[in-house]
């Protein structure tokens, strides 16, 4: 029995949280909710979370990749490799949280699905 008095010493001089080594950086966390807004679908929205990749959305992988090698900016993320037809089906996207800590947000109408993913990668891919 004079097992447990020592355990309770010991418990009582642990830190409550553990802290990271240091010079070690912390990044704050990374969320935004996404929607997709069409006139044959309605409005559709997921979130993400990025480092790591999780949230609701179904490529959260990809959209996050594509997210970090723009930093967080959906107006510079592209998908090069697509060619689009002229046809007339608007998409309203947003996205609105935050990256690395910083609020972000991003409103725009493409002509088309394919305009969309051109501009956007796989943020809007869901």
């Amino acid at each position: 029995m004079a097992l447990f008095p020592f355990l309770a010493v010991f418990a009582a001089a642990l830190p409550l949280s553990i802290a990271p080594p240091p010079g070690a950086e912390l990044v704050p966390a990374s969320t935004i909710v996404l929607t997709t807004s069409t006139a044959d679908a309605g409005v559709r929205a997921v979130d993400l979370h990025c480092e790591p990749s999780g949230g609701s959305h179904p490529r959260a992988r990809e959209a996050c990749e594509d997210l970090l090698l723009s930093d967080g900016d959906v107006q510079a993320v592209r998908d090069s490799d697509s060619l689009c037809t002229l046809e007339y089906r608007p998409v309203h996207v947003t996205a609105i949280g935050s990256w690395r800590g910083e609020e972000r947000t991003f409103d725009h109408v493409y002509a088309n699905a394919c305009a969309m993913r051109v501009d956007t990668g796989s943020v809007f891919q869901f």
